[in-house]
Formats: structure tokens, C-alpha cells, sequence
């Protein structure tokens, strides 16, 4: 439930902030839309693990040139790599439309989906180890190079998601403390 209530809040945040990026890109305002790229990605950031899980909503979000064909690229890579490297917020409405969309439908999906500790645990170790692992080349953010602010968010997310198995964890090893001590005073 902690940690359900942490992804809901986050996914309300990405919404907020990423209609406030695209609102720049949509005026034209270049350099207001640059300002707001790295912290409209912070909440999404923090969750991916869970935004991984609903199938190719994750490429249309947050997909990579090159991780995709190039016909279907879009999301905030798409927009940051014309901002940096084109200069420029024209024709880019259609993607900031679609962009809304996507982070609208993962706030919704997030409400349902099924959440197991071991899920939670596993995806907070797989996102530490993207980050020592392939984000530290400087992939993930390749014409922005605002890759620091992602780190911090993917440990953020990490963090979060540790806390909402602790409990579990701590009642876990104190029971496997128990046993292991009855054995060796029975043994």
C-alpha cells in the first residue's frame, strides 16, 4: 500500500510537470522548455522500474534513438534530442500531445497494478545496477546531458521502494534469526 500510494503520487507529479514542459515546447519558448525537461522527468525516473512493466508504454515515454524504429520514436528523448541538438520547439505537437497521453495512461495504470514485495525489492536492484551499469556512459541522456538529475531520481526510486519492503524484510530476518537460534540451542 506505501509503496502503491508512492507510485501514485509520483505518476500525479509526472503529469503536472511533463504538461508544463510540453506547454513550453507548444508556445515555442526554447529556453523555458529546456529548463523544465530534467525536472519533468524526475517522478518518471523514480518509478521506471514499475513503468517498465506495461509493455511498450515505456518506449513511448522514454525510448532512446535507436532503441525503437525510427518511425515510431517519440517521447522525451525524441523532443529533448530537437530542443538541444535542432534548436528548436516547431512540429512538435503532435509528440508533446502524445507524450500527455502516455503519462495520462500510465497515472491510471499504476492504480491497479499488482505489486509483490519481491517485484518492488528486484526492481529497485535493477534500477541501481542501469544506472552504475549503462546510464553513467551518458546514454540515457544524450543531447540534454542532464543525466545527474536521473541518477539522483533512480536512487530517490530505490530508496522508496526499500522502504516499502523493509517492514517485510525486518519481520522476515527477525523470524530467521529465531529459527536459526532454536537450532542451535536444539541441536
Amino acid at each position: 500500500d506505501q509503496y502503491r500510494q508512492y507510485l501514485q503520487a509520483q505518476t500525479a507529479e509526472l503529469v503536472t510537470t511533463t504538461k508544463a514542459f510540453t506547454d513550453a515546447v507548444d508556445s515555442g519558448n526554447l529556453e523555458q522548455a529546456k529548463a523544465l525537461y530534467a525536472p519533468s522527468r524526475i517522478a518518471y525516473e523514480r518509478i521506471e522500474p514499475v513503468a517498465e512493466t506495461f509493455g511498450d508504454l515505456d518506449p513511448k515515454i522514454d525510448a532512446r534513438e535507436g532503441d525503437v524504429p525510427k518511425k515510431d520514436w517519440g517521447g522525451y528523448h525524441y523532443i529533448e534530442q530537437k530542443l538541444w541538438i535542432d534548436g528548436t520547439t516547431e512540429g512538435l505537437s503532435e509528440y508533446t500531445k502524445e507524450l500527455n497521453e502516455n503519462v495520462e495512461t500510465l497515472q491510471n495504470l499504476v492504480k491497479d497494478v499488482e505489486l509483490q514485495p519481491a517485484g518492488i525489492a528486484n526492481g529497485a536492484v535493477e534500477l541501481i545496477n542501469e544506472v552504475s551499469k549503462s546510464k553513467i556512459t551518458g546514454e540515457e541522456e544524450r543531447y540534454s546531458r542532464t543525466d545527474l538529475v536521473d541518477f539522483e531520481a533512480n536512487v530517490q526510486g530505490a530508496e522508496a521502494a526499500y522502504d516499502a519492503v523493509k517492514p517485510i524484510l525486518q519481520k522476515k530476518d527477525a523470524a530467521l534469526r529465531l529459527y536459526v537460534l532454536l537450532e542451535l540451542i536444539y541441536a
